[in-house]
């Protein structure tokens, strides 16, 4: 059956659909039903009786269930490879069927990071869908982790990210180098100051970005050159978590431009952070993968929306 893949329990043959695939694998890496029903569309009521269905279909307890939370269970640990490969092998077949119509009836997935895609790619996706206003686009925002994996296991197509160090089997272009800075509320004592150093946040609840980020690990790296040891109060994901936090009043974040614009936009001030800290602004795809005619001309208009 199209869209269905057999599976063998014992004597019992099981039709399990794509969609279960996704919600499972969806599930696994975003942590949450709730998280994995926005990112597929579904609502959440739905999507926990799929994932139910899923688990009695298979015969196995994949999550512990606990006031509405769900933990992966041993079972989920050991299919999650698996499934994740066939998942990934689907979705490639799709994007190589429609690579193979002409442009106006293709698809691009791109993955970039949620700062990016509010700041840079509506003016890019602007030009280039009036080069190829036909083409699908599909846009999913992540950390820079989870982008470096699915462009290395083929479920997306080119990645927009901050990056410091990624995985040989990423090509990286740089195309563009932001500054880091301080986000407060108006009222915050710091925000007389022209520039922030970070002495002056000793003694502030600092709101910062994991250090396996960019930023965050561009941060680490300004604390170790000049010794200030600062511990972090709220470490966040995502740069509009830290704004909110901030909205909040819980504190100073270091983010980078595009996240201190939009923490601007909420009425919020920023500060520069001395000593000055950048982090790089970069193109990412597999180097297996072959750039098409479309895939060219989107890697352009991003450039040319940086550079503006």
């Amino acid at each position: 059956m199209y869209g269905q893949t057999p599976w063998s329990n014992g004597a019992l043959e099981m039709q399990i659909s794509l969609r279960e695939f996704e919600l499972f694998v969806a599930t696994m890496e975003l942590g949450t039903l709730t998280a994995a029903a926005d990112a597929l569309g579904m609502s959440q009521p739905a999507a926990s009786k799929l994932l139910k269905n899923f688990e009695l279909r298979l015969g196995l307890d994949l999550f512990r269930r606990h006031k509405k939370k769900l933990s992966p269970t041993a079972e989920a640990f050991d299919l999650y490879p698996d499934l994740q490969h066939a998942l990934s092998s689907m979705e490639a077949v799709k994007r190589n069927a429609a690579n193979l119509r002409d442009g106006h009836s293709g698809q691009i997935h791109i993955v970039t990071n949620p700062a990016v895609a509010a700041n840079i790619l509506p003016s890019a996706l602007r030009h280039f869908r009036s080069l190829y206003p036909g083409l699908s686009l599909i846009v999913r925002t992540r950390t820079t982790i989870e982008i470096a994996e699915l462009l290395l296991q083929d479920r997306a197509d080119i990645g927009v990210i901050y990056e410091t160090s990624l995985d040989e089997r990423l090509s990286v272009e740089q195309i563009g180098e932001d500054e880091i800075g301080c986000l407060m509320l108006p009222e915050h004592p710091l925000s007389s100051l022209e520039r922030v150093s970070l002495t002056d946040l000793t003694g502030i609840d600092l709101i910062a970005l994991g250090k396996t980020q960019p930023v965050g690990a561009a941060l680490r790296k300004a604390m170790y050159e000049t010794g200030v040891d600062l511990p972090v109060a709220i470490e966040v994901s995502q740069s509009n978590t830290a704004c909110s936090f901030v909205s909040a009043g819980l504190g100073v974040a270091v983010l980078d431009s595009m996240g201190l614009k939009e923490g601007r936009s909420r009425g919020l001030v920023s500060r520069p952070l001395d000593p000055q800290t950048t982090v790089r602004l970069s193109l990412v795809h597999s180097v297996n993968r072959k750039a098409s005619k479309y895939l060219k001309d989107l890697a352009t208009s991003i450039r040319e929306a940086v550079d503006h």
